[in-house]
């Protein structure tokens, strides 16, 4: 018996020393079923696509919420393009690995050739002018049908923490919207990530 007791207070004081990852949805009162606009590297993101909440999923307490991905997409243009991509489920059903029409979002942005992370730091407080960025729903689940249109964003901050030369991270916060044809309408998207460096092809 004492060793159980000795086994669960040692399980305890593992959680609370290396700290259980937290939901960090905080709800926006004004938009139901998104999560307020924050700038703290929180790893969240949500949307309404047609009137419905969706947000990036929660992966338990000790993975946190799906991380979103960053990379830079080589075409056969004269310029690349950056990808800003995160899972996505509805709101009002979180359970996984996916629910609804759509299971993914892409903010597509085209870059010139030699974009590189001293240029994406450019990037703090920047918005793009209308419509001259893309957005793509289900642009990893093409069974369910891809979608693609038109976007508007602004990033907020773009930031970068040299605290740890070993593990560099960027933290993004903004804000976007987007229409795909007349059928698919997104508004008041916000997303908060902190993205380590190692991640990125840039």
């Amino acid at each position: 018996m004492k060793n159980n007791q000795h086994l669960l207070t040692c399980c305890l004081l593992m959680c609370c020393l290396t700290g259980c990852a937290k939901r960090n949805f905080f709800p926006d009162m004004d938009d139901p079923g998104l999560s307020r606009f924050t700038a703290y590297g929180f790893n969240i993101a949500t949307a309404y696509i047609n009137g419905d909440a969706f947000i990036n999923p929660f992966r338990g307490s000790f993975r946190g919420n799906a991380l979103p991905t960053l990379s830079k997409i080589s075409t056969s243009g004269t310029n690349d393009t950056l990808s800003l991509s995160w899972q996505i489920v509805l709101n009002n059903d979180p359970s996984l690995p996916y629910n609804g029409a759509y299971q993914d979002i892409s903010l597509i942005i085209p870059v010139p050739r030699s974009f590189n992370q001293d240029d994406f730091l450019q990037w703090n407080a920047k918005r793009f002018a209308a419509n001259s960025t893309g957005i793509n729903l289900n642009s990893f689940n093409s069974s369910t049908g891809f979608f693609s249109g038109t976007s508007n964003i602004y990033f907020v901050q773009i930031s970068r923490d040299n605290s740890n030369a070993a593990s560099l991270t960027y933290q993004i916060s903004g804000l976007f919207d987007g229409n795909i044809g007349d059928s698919i309408l997104i508004t008041k998207g916000r997303f908060d990530f902190k993205i380590p460096a190692s991640s990125l092809n840039f």
